[in-house]
């Protein structure tokens, strides 16, 4: 062989090389599909198609060396329809392997190449200790992978993953998204011992395009990455002989009720001679940071708490909220000792939320903070730890666990900006605010406590001092005033205020949010020569006037609204009229999933479950005429054309039967809400004499990858807090 051929078959080995390498596995994970003693699931994925799905694996570490290993495994393969590059996922499911057991392995194939080694230890099945990690809404911000590694440090045999994983919204193109947080995932999720930790899921909405009620192939990313199930979203896995765990879907792709609730009840029978049953979903039953009212909480309480109370679930681990909580033990709705304890609510790497305003009665703890929990589970005994980013345990369950003395001072440092008492002077005027907040602090601890706090800026609000640095002697108490000015009208006022406590143990934040409810009123004109409007999104006669009700603001913040909303309410013989448009940039982006045929008039409560209207962009009502014996109404119309009627008297009873006309045109950019409804659905003859006042609001939900709800007066989570309702007066 000549010289020159030695070097070009050199040259052509090192292509190929390269060609290996960068068409080699990147993402290499595991989760179960059948027995966690006996199996484990491989996943991962090659840029490139391949022929082959190959792991190769041993008891013994083998350096990556291919030929090495005594044992090989074949799997499958797949796509995921709309990608834009050929990716491959590969799925290879390693089967009788011995339980308690460590196993070292690589991924690929010789045409593609093979993964680095990477190793995992099978579940005991003969009642040794079980220990898992348990967090949700995690996304790819950096505390993701601080969390991870602090998870990974307290040597889990799996991580339960509570849903809204990586904020993809299941669409396609934030496959990004994924990418980086299973780069988090390899990275960080590895034990003192460098295993991999198996990934077991649930559903969320940010898994899920649409978010709520959604056929699965919504969720393209969850059911394509991390099918521990093959045909549902919600599944049993058992560890051992004290553990079964019940992954549920809280409505993202299977509804609460039916066909999983009967499912979820012939399992919990089938367990209920398990010591330590827990559950795993994403919407809280109790939540934290929303209201007790929310929708999918209600449906959770309502379909699966009764079935928890009856077989006498041990815990369930809740997420959604982006806070800490951990509730008394409830059973029939109220504390009990013997009912289930609900542990979340899901920060594991998302910023936390201030909580709901006011304690409930449910939480024995809660406070906004990052976390994880880490559990462990002996024989009967269930032992769960809540574990701070800086890798503090701050609370124990059971609280007479050991460890629990030391959780609580750490929880005294944590959770000590919610025992702030907080004061706003009522010193409002057309909706502008020049008052002050004063927090009273106080130092629980046997030690100095540094104290700082900051505020979050906030358009067209002034505070005075923003910022400050405290120290506080044991036991002292110091006096804080900030003087609050605003120039601008708005619904509410949100002081976000981001408080670092350091008892010398490093500095832990959270945050706490003051909320100042602003009155809304406007006036209605009564034309009593005015025809009814044609209902075909033209521009009614009186819109030649500036709109009476403007300055929508967002539900989540209280800032003016991204999407503006312009609205005329005019009374005219055939009823009360309201005319809306929605400003929308994006228009030409939005794809209406509802048509007139989707319609309802509620009758029963039992019917609100199967309308699809929040689904869609739309426009709500909200009215309360003061007649008897007519309590709150509510219309609404969508931007596919759905329109929605819910009438209910004062006494709270659906009323049937309405005369409402209702109408959505679609513009470049802008869409267009109409309402005609009659005076006999509001009591009426005709008119209302000048000078009479109703309570009413209008909500516009703007949805792309997620719901953006605006209103003109409510402020606060819940469309239907009537309280904080504004005033029309007919004039």
């Amino acid at each position: 062989m000549t010289r020159r051929h030695t070097i070009l078959i050199i040259v052509a080995a090192a292509l190929l090389r390269c060609t290996a390498v960068d068409s080699a596995p990147r993402f290499v994970y595991l989760t179960w599909q059948g027995d966690t003693s006996t199996t484990v699931t491989v996943y991962y994925h090659t840029d490139a198609a391949a022929d082959d799905s190959t792991v190769r694996y041993d008891e013994q570490p083998r350096g990556g060396r291919i030929d090495d290993y005594a044992l090989t495994a074949h799997g499958g393969r797949h796509q995921i329809e709309g990608l834009a590059d050929s990716r491959t996922i590969h799925v290879v499911e390693l089967s009788g392997l011995k339980p308690a057991t460590p196993y070292y392995f690589v991924a690929g194939d010789l045409e593609n190449g093979f993964s680095d080694e990477h190793s995992f230890r099978t579940i005991p099945n003969d009642g040794q200790p079980i220990r898992f990690v348990v967090g949700g809404d995690m996304g790819i911000l950096p505390d993701v992978g601080e969390l991870m590694a602090r998870a990974g440090a307290t040597d889990p045999m799996f991580a339960i993953v509570g849903g809204d994983i990586t904020y993809s919204n299941g669409n396609i193109v934030n496959v990004g998204r994924w990418d980086q947080w299973l780069e988090f995932w390899q990275r960080h999720m590895r034990t003192p011992d460098g295993h991999d930790i198996p990934i077991v899921a649930a559903i969320g909405n940010h898994e899920v395009h649409g978010g709520f009620e959604q056929p699965r192939e919504h969720a393209p990313f969850y059911t394509g990455y991390l099918a521990q199930n093959r045909d549902r979203t919600y599944f049993t896995m058992q560890f051992g002989p004290n553990l079964t765990l019940f992954v549920l879907d809280s409505g993202h792709v299977a509804r609460h009720d039916g066909a999983q609730a009967e499912w979820l009840e012939t399992e919990l029978q089938r367990c209920r001679q398990v010591p330590n049953r827990v559950a795993a979903y994403h919407v809280p039953l109790y939540p934290t940071a929303r209201s007790f009212h929310y929708e999918f909480s209600v449906r959770g309480r309502t379909h699966w708490a009764p079935l928890f109370d009856r077989y006498g679930l041990t815990a369930a681990f809740e997420h959604h909220d982006h806070a800490f909580k951990r509730t008394w033990p409830i059973r029939n709705g109220q504390r009990d000792p013997s009912g289930t304890v609900y542990l979340g609510d899901g920060c594991f790497g998302m910023p936390h939320r201030p909580l709901t305003e006011g304690s409930q009665w449910y939480q024995a703890k809660a406070a906004s903070l990052q976390h994880f929990w880490s559990v462990e589970v002996a024989g009967d005994q269930i032992h769960c730890r809540a574990i701070s980013k800086t890798g503090d345990v701050f609370d124990v369950y059971p609280p007479d666990a050991p460890g629990a003395a030391e959780a609580e001072q750490m929880w005294a440092v944590l959770a000590w900006p919610e025992s702030i008492d907080e004061a706003i002077p009522e010193q409002v005027a057309n909706r502008r605010l020049d008052s002050t907040i004063t927090w009273t602090l106080l130092n629980p601890l046997a030690t100095d406590l540094e104290v700082a706090f900051e505020i979050s800026p906030a358009t067209g609000i002034r505070f005075e001092p923003d910022r400050q640095k405290l120290t506080l002697a044991p036991g002292t108490e110091v006096v804080v005033n900030v003087a609050v000015t605003s120039d601008e009208a708005r619904n509410r006022l949100n002081v976000h205020t981001l408080w670092r406590v350091d008892a010398g143990r490093g500095a832990y934040e959270t945050v706490h949010t003051s909320v100042m409810f602003f009155r809304r009123e406007a006036v209605v004109e009564t034309v009593r020569g005015l025809a009814a409007p044609p209902m075909d999104g033209s521009v009614p006669a009186l819109a030649a006037t500036p709109p009476n009700l403007t300055g929508f603001a967002q539900r989540a913040d209280g800032q003016p609204a991204a999407q503006g909303t312009d609205v005329w309410v005019t009374a005219i013989p055939a009823g009360l009229h309201v005319y809306a448009i929605c400003h929308d940039a994006d228009m030409a982006n939005r794809v209406s999933p509802t048509t007139p045929e989707n319609s309802f008039t509620f009758h029963t409560p039992e019917l609100e479950a199967g309308n699809p209207f929040w689904n869609d962009d739309n426009v709500e009502l909200f009215l309360i005429p003061q007649t008897e014996p007519l309590g709150a109404l509510q219309y609404a119309v969508t931007l596919g054309g759905a329109t929605y009627v819910d009438r209910k008297s004062a006494a709270g009873e659906h009323l049937r039967g309405s005369g409402m006309r209702a109408n959505s045109s679609r513009f470049e950019d802008r869409w267009t809400a109409e309402f005609l409804i009659p005076w006999s659905d509001l009591g009426q003859q005709g008119p209302p004499p000048p000078g009479t006042v109703w309570r009413l609001d209008i909500a516009r939900t703007h949805t792309l990858n997620q719901s953006d709800i605006s209103r003109w007066a409510n402020p606060t989570a819940s469309n239907h807090a009537a309280e904080h309702f504004g005033y029309i007066k007919f004039e």
